[in-house]
């Protein structure tokens, strides 16, 4: 694996960009380097799999088998095992991902906060100048 990125920062005149792209094209039709760029990340895969599937609670159900939990969208979808690689690589390169921290339960980007409200700044003023700020008196 080693030696072909090396090849590919050679080809690439060193620009780790355009390495990275090489990389990523020859992985899609060499089955060796695909396994030697992910080997480090498939313990953790599995464990998650087979975590996922013992908290359902149900011995011999998996998630593959019990299709009510997937998308109408994903049904649809009829990935060929020689696509799995290449979608494996698209997903891995980073591009459209998710970036780490910013990411909610549903896997969707969390929106950046909305600029705080007038009020709330005043009270962050008034408490950092030690002083409270007093509410209006009922009569």
């Amino acid at each position: 694996m080693e030696q072909k990125i090396k090849e590919a920062l050679e080809k690439a005149d060193g620009n780790q960009s355009r390495a990275k792209q090489y990389i990523l094209e020859w992985a899609t039709q060499d089955m060796a380097l695909l396994l030697g760029l992910t080997k480090a990340h498939l313990n953790g895969l599995a464990a998650y799999a087979v975590t996922k599937v013992a908290r359902t609670g149900r011995v011999g159900e998996t998630p593959i088998q019990n299709n009510e939990h997937i998308s109408t969208a994903a049904k649809g979808l009829n990935k060929t095992p020689e696509s799995f690689g290449k979608d494996l690589l698209l997903a891995l390169s980073g591009r459209d991902s998710v970036h780490f921290g910013m990411e909610a339960a549903s896997g969707r980007p969390v929106s950046r906060r909305s600029k705080a409200s007038q009020s709330h700044i005043d009270a962050i003023r008034s408490l950092a100048a030690g002083r409270v700020a007093s509410k209006p008196k009922k009569s």
